[in-house]
């Protein structure tokens, strides 16, 4: 992992708001090219003036060798006359990815932070979008009831639909129901609310606290796990709740539940063998632990196997948000963990955890390679919300980044007034950026093999996407500049070596074409007139020697680079 990581500037806001957060993040391929995009949900509050509120979900489009600010949806309209009535009064919640019309792409669904409002965004395709806003109790109330701290996507009535599920507030169940599902017959304008669930006496009486989605009774079909308290008036008696088995036609479920020794802050199903039921994670109250339940066959049956202890502890009451993702290549999916609190001086409010074959099957890494020093979370993050971490492969080198939202951060002026606000999402990238060879760091040989292949396209048959670094179906000069931006990115072993920067003065240009010559005539005569450079620099064809095939690869570096 890069332990600093790249930030993408969300909003630059004015000093008067007092609450400036984001609330989700999701990654999603919004236009097809197969390159994961940015969703970003967050909202800014000034609580002496209501009408100048910012509720926006904010796109940024993966253009290969960056982020492209593509939409802002502005998903806030005020009421003057009851400003409680206000969409999105509090602010945005969470952020729900599915293709919810059946068109083949992905929509979007974002949930309100305290409101009974959702807005369903249909993708239009070309980073056009068309917000539709509901209701899911057919009006818009000032009770502001409504709040879920997880929304997800599946077709769980086999329809080729998504339908929205999410879990309902964790104190208020208006209508007593735990989770709430939509779905459409047709296009997105006719989203509808329908009273899925479960027959079944539950244990679940209050307090809901997490959702998660999977394959829990091998039958290929969307199932759901959530946890919740027997209680209803304290978080007390915590309890697992798994539904499968959608009957559509009665809109049933099939219940099964647990009771459990820790209050859940998340829950995640994590993808095992294809075979294979998923296993549990759930993530404590207070950021310290977390347990593993797994599978007992494909009985729809769990018990717990393993637990995690010695995490970060920053969020009492709050607890911690997991993802999962293959982090480190094995082909076993590992987790990642982020505090639901943590403050500037905190750098381990994100941790990694690995699996591995020994006991107990996992392994913290320590410490933690992801620095989150300088961002913060904002203090009245009630339960999960906001969740605000997403995984996913954003370099196109087959390992996935790590992505988080934060609260703002004030920006003081010289006598430490605050002068403004700047909201940031922070990207840490997986690996070398332009290790195209993925040997684990980018040397001259990722350039020489660039080079050798530049100018094809993924219309050839022999097309190496590997080399394809901005994913646009070309190898072209801005691949070639990548890499060699990208030059000794975790090169443990070798000098950072950067080919045709034959003088050593951190360019290439064309004073270059003296040093180069000089390196012609051998590493004994470019060492007397280069003492502190490394001959190699101009090995640009990365063969271990400076000789006449380096020519060719040279000038086309010194016509690439020259001035960058």
């Amino acid at each position: 992992m890069r332990t600093s990581p790249l930030r993408l500037t969300v909003a630059n806001l004015p000093p008067e708001y007092d609450v400036v957060t984001v609330t989700d993040v999701e990654l999603v391929d919004l236009d097809g090219d197969r390159r994961l995009d940015v969703a970003v949900a967050w909202f800014a509050t000034d609580l002496q003036n209501g009408a100048v509120g910012r509720r926006f979900l904010t796109i940024f489009a993966n253009v290969g060798n960056g982020f492209a600010r593509a939409a802002d949806l502005d998903l806030f309209v005020y009421d003057a006359g009851v400003p409680a009535r206000s969409i999105f009064h509090n602010g945005t919640g969470e952020v729900a990815v599915g293709n919810f019309d059946g068109d083949g792409d992905f929509d979007l669904a974002v949930a309100a932070f305290y409101g009974d409002e959702l807005w369903f965004i249909e993708n239009l395709g070309g980073f056009q979008f068309a917000p539709r806003l509901a209701f899911p109790f057919g009006f818009n109330s000032t009770g502001n009831f409504i709040t879920p701290p997880r929304a997800l996507a599946a077709d769980f009535d086999g329809d080729g639909r998504d339908d929205l599920v999410y879990i309902v507030d964790p104190v208020l169940q208006v209508d007593g129901d735990f989770l709430h599902f939509w779905k459409t017959t047709g296009d997105m304008s006719a989203m509808f609310r329908v009273a899925w669930g479960s027959p079944a006496e539950s244990l679940i009486a209050g307090w809901t606290r997490a959702l998660t989605i999977g394959d829990f009774d091998g039958d290929r079909r969307p199932d759901l796990a959530f946890t919740g308290t027997r209680s209803s008036a304290e978080e007390r008696d915590p309890v697992l709740a798994l539904w499968r088995g959608l009957a559509p036609a009665p809109g049933h479920f099939q219940a099964r539940e647990w009771r459990l020794t820790i209050l859940c802050s998340d829950v995640l199903a994590l993808p095992g063998p294809p075979a294979a039921a998923p296993d549990l994670v759930l993530a404590d109250q207070h950021g310290m632990r977390m347990q593993i339940w797994s599978p007992i066959g494909l009985s729809a049956d769990y018990a717990l196997s393993a637990e995690l202890n010695g995490y970060a502890g920053l969020a009492v009451n709050r607890g911690m948000a997991v993802a999962a993702a293959d982090m480190d290549g094995d082909g076993r999916t590992d987790l990642v963990t982020k505090q639901k609190l943590g403050g500037p001086f905190d750098p381990n409010q994100i941790e990694i955890t690995l699996r591995t074959s020994a006991a107990p099957g996992w392994t913290r890494v320590q410490p933690t390679p992801v620095d989150t020093s300088g961002f913060r979370n904002i203090t009245n993050n009630q339960i999960l919300r906001p969740r605000n971490l997403a995984l996913g492969d954003l370099l196109g080198n087959t390992l996935p980044e790590i992505v988080a939202g934060f609260a703002g951060n004030p920006i003081e002026d010289k006598v430490g007034q605050r002068s403004g606000w700047t909201l940031e999402i922070a990207i840490w990238e997986n690996g070398c950026r332009g290790d195209v060879n993925r040997d684990g760091a980018t040397t001259r040989h990722d350039l020489a093999a660039v080079l050798t292949r530049l100018g094809d396209s993924d219309a050839l048959p022999n097309f190496d996407r590997d080399l394809d670094v901005t994913k646009d179906g070309y190898i072209l000069l801005d691949d070639l500049r990548i890499v060699h931006a990208d030059i000794g990115c975790q090169c443990i072993s070798c000098a950072g070596l950067a080919p045709a920067d034959t003088d050593c003065n951190g360019r290439v240009e064309f004073t270059d074409v003296e040093a180069f010559h000089v390196a012609l005539l051998g590493p004994a005569a470019y060492a007397v007139r280069y003492p502190s450079c490394d001959w190699l620099n101009a090995d640009c064809n990365g063969d271990g020697t400076v000789d006449f095939d380096d020519i060719e690869p040279f000038v086309a570096l010194l016509a690439a680079l020259a001035g960058d």
